[in-house]
């Protein structure tokens, strides 16, 4: 059950990201893959102590709902659809096809840097 409260948490943080319009593409950090990958990890533990996959994915979107009305500096990782569409996938990732937590995190957090990478201008940023 703390891992699912844990899972939740991380959620309402998460959803955060999934606020902010973004006038051109947001340029991921590796601190923001990081993050993200937390993120997954955490799916996947709530996903292991029984929360469905509609649970959750309500819970996300009624959190990212919430969260909209935060300024933009004080939300993370998801600051526009592409953005979004990446977490989200990797959420249901989680969910239809079940691996262990951490393989679903080294998953997110290599393709979050391959997308850091094939970025335009694609250096590597904190």
């Amino acid at each position: 059950m703390k891992r699912i409260r844990s899972a939740a948490a991380a959620i309402v943080a998460a959803a955060g990201l999934l606020a902010m319009p973004a006038a051109q593409a947001h340029e991921l950090s590796l601190n923001e893959c990081s993050e993200g990958s937390d993120f997954i990890r955490n799916a996947a533990l709530a996903r292991d102590e029984g929360m469905p996959e509609r649970q959750f994915i309500a819970q996300f979107q009624a959190d990212v709902q919430a969260l909209q009305r935060l300024p933009a500096e004080l939300r993370w990782f998801v600051q526009d659809k592409d953005d979004e569409r990446f977490l989200l996938s990797a959420v249901l990732e989680v969910f239809r096809k079940p691996k262990p937590a951490t393989v679903h995190q080294a998953q997110f957090a290599m393709a979050c840097v391959r997308l850091i990478e094939e970025a335009p201008g694609a250096g590597l940023r904190t």
